[in-house]
């Protein structure tokens, strides 16, 4: 949204994915591939419900593929897979077992100038469900800046 359409924020705040940028390094690292896999599973039409029929690791290692699949989104991808111009509060969690914070490394490179990152502690992938208090407080203050 922030990249593909800034007219419509002034600021943004998202949590448990790092930046464009930085996404091409995590795709190099084995295991941060294997904690990929329910995206595989359950993003891909059939695939999830092939995986029930078979073993969804070998699925899952024959049929990674990193091209696009519908030609017709790839403009949208450019656009959206681009440096956003608004600043961003993006939210790590120490404690996520799909994108350890580690991956966030060096994810300002990523963001526009008035972004921040900041790891949010005792919280998972689903950040705003472990910590709401802590989320709403955040975001409050970030949007009040």
């Amino acid at each position: 949204m922030a990249a593909a359409w800034p007219e419509r924020l002034r600021r943004g705040v998202t949590m448990a994915v790092p930046p464009p940028a930085t996404i091409r390094a995590m795709l190099g690292d084995p295991a941060q591939l294997r904690r990929f896999l329910y995206m595989f599973l359950f993003q891909v039409p059939g695939v999830a419900e092939a995986a029930l029929a078979a073993n969804a690791l070998r699925i899952h290692r024959g049929n990674v593929d990193t091209s696009p699949h519908d030609p017709a989104l790839a403009p949208l991808a450019e656009k959206t897979e681009t440096l956003a111009p608004i600043p961003l509060l993006v939210l790590a969690a120490d404690d996520d077992g799909c994108i350890p914070p580690g991956h966030f490394t060096g994810a300002e490179r990523g963001l526009a100038p008035g972004s921040r990152v900041q790891t949010v502690a005792e919280a998972g992938h689903f950040t705003h469900l472990d910590r709401p208090d802590e989320i709403a407080r955040l975001a409050l203050e970030w949007f009040g800046t």
